[in-house]
C-alpha cells in the first residue's frame, strides 16, 4: 500500500490543490492528508477511496491497490 501516498500527492498536485483544499473535498483534515502523503497512514478507508473516485474518476477499488496511477487517467 506504499503507492497510495505517491498517488494521492500526485493527484492533488495535478489538480493544483493545497492539502487544505483537497482535504476539504475529501471531508478529512489537512493533517490527515499530510499523514497519508508521508506514509504515516498507509491504508485509506473505503469512504476516502469513494470520494477519490468521485473527484478523479479512478475506481475506488484501484485506490486500494499498489498500482501507480498516471496523470493521464485523471478525469
Amino acid at each position: 500500500m506504499h503507492r497510495f501516498k505517491e498517488n494521492l500527492k500526485m493527484v492533488r498536485k495535478h489538480l493544483g490543490e493545497t492539502q487544505e483544499k483537497f482535504a476539504e473535498r475529501l471531508n478529512i483534515s489537512r493533517e490527515q492528508i499530510c499523514r497519508y502523503e508521508i506514509g504515516k497512514f498507509k491504508t485509506p478507508s473505503w469512504e476516502i477511496c469513494e470520494e477519490l473516485e468521485k473527484i478523479t474518476g479512478i475506481s475506488s477499488k484501484r485506490w486500494k491497490t499498489d498500482e501507480k496511477i498516471e496523470e493521464e487517467e485523471i478525469k
